[in-house]
């Protein structure tokens, strides 16, 4: 049966979003949907909009006047008379010039601010999101108010992120330790700056760098800004850092470029130079805030949006306690429970909305310290193909959903719960019921158990590893990786980190919008 069997707004609706080598449309002309053949499954074109996050355009919105302009004419025209004319492209949802796209701001200069603010409001006009550490450099975005400047036309800052006219960007999805990290938990000598390892295989800073060697996973993540340049007063990256000789993989050791000495990783992160995001907890608990309620950073003084733009606040990390959720920056932004200016904004049923600073806050226990959550609260099971939950593995055996017996054969280990039917791990994700990502790092051997490797989920089963706190067992005793490795519990250095890693997670890795 042919698509056109469909209503024209249907079609129009729906056919220019789907990536034609990823579905096939599928009419069913009886009751006039609709529906995509996606891996093997149907999928209503309703759910296959909202996976590709876009709403469907209706036939009302299509026709109706928001005061675009005829460029010859100048008359009023709809959104249905600019296809006609070539000058608006449903599919990319962008104006169209000489049939070329303008993106949000090259549009300006043929329509009002206002006109295409109520385009983009509505999901006509999609914007190509501008990242706030440019928006702030450019003078867009005021830096102690968040006011978002378009023009004569101006919104506030969580009408900016809503709209994606401004991002926060995200953080990049992996599995490794940051550098801090490393050094926090002992992985790295304070007198030699190398990693400790075994006496046979010593490893240098630069060896654990992942584009120097062929593990399969990245060792270190490099795309953390957690080095200072004090020269330039600006944090980087790893790699950043190593490309303008700031991390010397050579010595093993840290140049302060401004006063052009050196030190050893440990004492880097001891004088500040070498530090992971902090949660506004941690800035108020190490007077990083001064008294303007401004966020120090070497000579740099920053707002809250400078501190999150330039890398010195994880803006990801929930740790705002109000009403009974935990909020990160990002997310308390964008519901107004923390103003660009510092404010935690409070509601209460007796004493109406308070407004307090940081420190205020910090003192009434709203700011919390790092939760820790491992791999397995990451969120990846659900218990049928379309629509249920997603349930961490955790809160899978809980559930009663994942059943686990002790075997040494991974396959075996966990069996999916269906009532009276139950499956293997494999079977259960090549079914959609496992997120594949996750599936894969909770099968992969990495510990060496009496010469015997095991997986995650095998060591669950044998009692090696305890899952809800996250921690290795021997007979019975909690053990950190670091001292599982001096027992020899792993083949290498890698294997061991790489544990650490997973065993530690960034709570934005706990969503499956975020997962490697």
């Amino acid at each position: 049966m042919a698509p056109n069997c469909l209503p024209p707004e249907l079609l129009f609706e729906i056919v220019p979003f789907i990536p034609p080598k990823c579905a096939v449309p599928n009419v069913f002309s009886s009751c006039r949907l609709l529906h995509i053949l996606l891996h093997s499954r149907v999928v209503k074109w309703k759910e296959w909009i909202k996976k590709l996050g876009m709403n469907p355009i209706s036939a009302k919105i299509l026709n109706a006047n928001y005061g675009l302009k005829n460029p010859e004419t100048k008359s009023n025209i709809t959104l249905n008379e600019a296809i006609a004319l070539g000058l608006y492209d449903p599919a990319t949802r962008q104006f169209l010039n000489n049939n070329q796209q303008m993106d949000y701001w090259d549009s300006l200069a043929f329509h009002s601010p206002k006109t295409v603010h109520q385009l983009v409001r509505i999901g006509a006009i999609k914007v190509t999101p501008m990242d706030l550490e440019h928006a702030l450099k450019r003078y867009l975005l005021d830096r102690d108010f968040g006011v978002f400047h378009l023009l004569e036309h101006q919104i506030s800052l969580p009408e900016a992120l809503k709209y994606r006219y401004i991002e926060i960007p995200k953080p990049k999805a992996t599995f490794a330790l940051t550098l801090t990290e490393c050094i926090e938990k002992n992985w790295i000598s304070r007198e030699t700056g190398l990693f400790i390892a075994r006496p046979e295989e010593p490893h240098g800073f630069g060896e654990a760098m992942p584009f120097n060697g062929d593990w399969p996973q990245p060792i270190l993540n490099c795309d953390v800004r957690e080095c200072f340049d004090s020269e330039n007063n600006t944090r980087l990256t790893i790699t950043e850092a190593v490309s303008r000789g700031i991390l010397n993989l050579a010595t093993n050791t840290f140049v302060d470029t401004k006063n052009g000495t050196q030190m050893t990783l440990p004492q880097a992160h001891h004088y500040g130079f070498i530090h992971k995001p902090f949660t506004l907890t941690e800035a108020v608990r190490i007077n990083l805030l001064d008294e303007s309620e401004q966020f120090q950073d070497g000579a740099n003084r920053h707002t809250l949006l400078q501190a999150i733009a330039s890398g010195l606040l994880d803006p990801d990390l929930r740790h705002l306690s109000l009403d009974g959720c935990v909020f990160s920056i990002r997310e308390a932004l964008e519901k107004e429970i923390l103003l660009p200016n510092g404010i935690v904004v409070v509601k209460s049923m007796g004493e109406g909305v308070q407004h307090l600073s940081l420190r205020e806050a910090y003192e009434k226990d709203l700011l919390r310290h790092r939760d820790r959550n491992t791999v397995f609260d990451m969120k990846g099971f659900r218990c049928c193909e379309v629509g249920a939950q997603l349930l961490s593995f955790n809160e899978a055996i809980k559930a009663k959903i994942l059943k686990i017996r002790k075997t040494e054969n991974d396959g075996n280990v966990v069996q999916f719960v269906r009532g009276r039917q139950s499956m293997s791990i494999e079977e259960a994700t090549k079914r959609g019921l496992v997120v594949p990502a996750l599936s894969m790092v909770l099968t992969t051997p990495g510990l060496v158990i009496q010469e015997k490797p095991l997986s995650l989920i095998t060591a669950v089963a044998n009692s090696v590893l305890n899952a809800s706190k996250g921690v290795l067992l021997n007979n019975g005793r909690e053990l950190s990786v670091r001292d599982a490795f001096d027992h020899g519990w792993f083949k290498n250095l890698e294997a061991a980190l790489h544990l650490a890693a997973l065993l530690d997670v960034h709570s934005a890795l706990l969503t499956p919008a975020f997962n490697p």
